[in-house]
Parts: C-alpha cells; structure tokens; sequence
C-alpha cells in the first residue's frame, strides 16, 4: 500500500472531535460509537462485502479499549 492510501475511522462522538476534524483530511471518517446490539442487524453494503472477498482478510491494529464477545475471530 502505498503512502497516504489508507483510511481511518475514528468510533467517537463527532461532538467531541469537532474542533480537531477540519485538519484531518478526507480519509478520516466519524463515525459515532459503535453498540453491539446493533451490529445485530447490520447488513454491509454490497461494494464493502465484494472487496472483503476479493482479496486478503483485513487486519485490525487497536490500541482502545474494545471488548470482544467472540474472541476466536481475533488473535
């Protein structure tokens, strides 16, 4: 990958990060926070499910606080 080509996302309240994400560029997105009662439902859209399966499995690097529930799909 080259040099500036990745995207972040930031789970936070865009309440909180306001003043900060105008000098952050495009490829940062607020997203709010994440609950996991709805992740439940969530249905990903059509383009995000054909490029997970088009190439290799996505890596997560976290240094938060998440807690997983199902913890054999995270090493």
């Amino acid at each position: 990958m080259a040099e500036g080509d990745s995207s972040t996302t930031h789970g936070g309240d865009p309440q909180l990060t306001r003043s900060a994400m105008h000098d952050w560029g495009p490829k940062i997105d607020v997203v709010g926070f994440c609950f996991l009662d709805l992740a439940s439902n969530y249905v990903p859209p059509e383009p995000l499910v054909k490029w997970l399966e088009a190439g290799d499995k996505p890596i997560y690097v976290g240094f938060g606080s998440l807690m997983y529930v199902v913890t054999e799909s995270v090493t």
